[in-house]
């Protein structure tokens, strides 16, 4: 029997790391046995996750039931385990754990289970966190639920959870602003969650707590969220000057889709051509950047030239090139990308839908309702709204009836699809079925959103107009408008 200041550093726990295959795997448990360690609950919690991962969980699991001693700390040791390799596995563990006699489970049983979660089991899992753990948590399983509700898109509960942590790690700090850098909306406002996120990173500043290059991608996307260009490029100045933070392909990709979404496509050039590693990523949001921006020869140029760059085309940027093309008008090149992302077998129906929005765009709308009639997979809500927007826009008026009829039938709420139908009949004038489609969008309950518009003005973000709310300088332009409305009525007049 080994003396208990041995168990941490007996010889078979140093020659587990070298275990590879399920032979040597098992000759480490006779060892352990033999020696006496099998029977102390820390050896055998660095046994048990080797077993799990080389030879199976039901061999880790037979030796869990025949452990001299079953504690907590043995059961989540395996949960841990089981929780990358056999999540199933892992439920059921917790399941025996939270039903069993004299142990209950932990702080340390909920974190590597809350990383499985979606909303339909996150939710319960919480209550038991609540059941076992009562209201205020330890720390870190605080920081798993805020990372959970995260994931979730419930970025309310997780920011609640959040100002509870009184020191909150780094990762807890890049759960937070990923959540509210990824474009979360509360009652349809972005603009308060994205300016969420600079205040959050001069909290994080005050804590000390230093940055890595997740934080600052997180800040990078706000930005590109917001259209904080001036905010953006002090980030910019910021990675450069920071010593502990590298400008990695990951940030420099960020950066090129915040320049690109403020419109400084020459910005954006320049970090891409001082990557010195280039991947897909970095390659579609340049090509994206130039496809938006209407710049469409450079865009191709840009995606014909990767081969060259040894760098393959995944199917965003066959997707981001198709884009470029249906901007630019240029068909047969669109037809050609589309050609291409089927060979590669990476077209998906985003790409049958930026297929009917090309043809439609030209003009060829009965071509574009026959790949419609022809996609393998079943066409969604994008793809008929694509098609009706080119039968309104080319006043085809069958073609687009017939979208129209599984477009209302897959969104009933989106008052967008209900427009373009009436727009559809107005241009025939057939207004019955203009009052039509308005008493049924008022029937349904379905409103159209209105529309909003952002201006940055010295570095700050103002909003000019959204709803009834509207900004003072907008209503400045606004008289002056009607200003010149009455002016020219008047001069027509006389």
């Amino acid at each position: 029997m080994e003396r208990p200041a041995a168990l941490f550093d007996h010889r078979c726990l140093r020659l587990l790391p070298h275990c590879t295959s399920p032979a040597t795997a098992k000759q480490a448990h006779c060892q352990m046995v033999t020696t006496g360690l099998a029977l102390h609950s820390y050896p055998l919690s660095r046994l048990l996750p080797l077993l799990a991962t080389i030879i199976g969980p039901c061999y880790a699991l037979s030796v869990l039931r025949r452990a001299a001693r079953h504690t907590t700390f043995l059961y989540n040791v395996l949960i841990s385990a089981f929780a990358s390799a056999a999540p199933l596995r892992a439920w059921s563990l917790y399941a025996e754990l939270a039903a069993h006699r004299s142990l209950r489970p932990n702080s340390h049983s909920f974190p590597s289970l809350l990383r499985l979660c979606g909303p339909q089991l996150g939710l319960p899992l919480h209550a038991q966190i609540v059941k076992f753990l009562g209201d205020s948590p330890d720390p870190y399983v605080e920081a798993a639920l805020v990372s959970f509700y995260c994931r979730c898109r419930r970025v309310d509960l997780a920011r609640r959870l959040f100002d509870r942590i009184p020191r909150p790690d780094l990762t807890t700090w890049n759960a937070i602003l990923s959540a509210y850098g990824g474009g979360w909306k509360e009652e349809d406002d972005d603009l308060v969650s994205s300016e969420e996120v600079f205040a959050l990173f001069h909290r994080m500043q005050l804590s000390l707590t230093r940055p890595n290059e997740i934080t600052m991608v997180s800040l990078i996307s706000a930005c590109a969220s917001l259209g904080a260009l001036a905010h953006g490029m002090w980030l910019h100045t910021y990675l450069s000057r920071a010593r502990e933070l590298h400008l990695n392909h990951v940030v420099a990709t960020a950066l090129i889709a915040m320049y690109g979404r403020c419109g400084q496509l020459a910005m954006a050039e320049q970090v891409f051509d001082r990557m010195p590693l280039r991947d897909a990523p970095s390659y579609n949001v340049m090509i994206q950047a130039l496809a938006v921006h209407g710049d469409a020869p450079r865009a191709l140029r840009l995606f014909h030239g990767m081969a060259a760059a040894g760098v393959s085309p995944d199917g965003v940027t066959f997707l981001a090139a198709m884009t470029a093309c249906a901007h630019a008008g240029l068909v047969d090149e669109g037809r050609r990308c589309f050609v291409a992302a089927a060979a590669a077998e990476e077209a998906a129906v985003e790409h049958y839908g930026c297929l009917v929005d090309l043809l439609g765009r030209a003009g060829l709308v009965e071509e574009a309702a026959e790949a419609v009639r022809k996609m393998p997979v079943r066409p969604n809500a994008a793809v008929y709204r694509a098609l009706l927007a080119a039968c309104g826009t080319y006043d085809d008026l069958p073609a687009g009836e017939a979208a129209a009829t599984p477009l209302l039938r897959l969104e009933p709420r989106h008052g967008g699809n209900y427009v373009l139908l009436a727009n559809l009949y107005a241009s025939r004038e057939r207004w019955g079925d203009v009052g039509r489609v308005r008493k049924a969008m008022e029937e349904e309950g379905v409103k159209k959103d209105p529309g909003r518009s952002y201006v940055e003005i010295d570095g700050e973000v103002n909003e000019f107009a959204r709803g009834d709310r509207w900004h003072p300088m907008w209503r400045e332009i606004r008289a002056v408008g009607e200003g010149i409305r009455k002016i020219s009525e008047e001069e027509a007049v006389t």
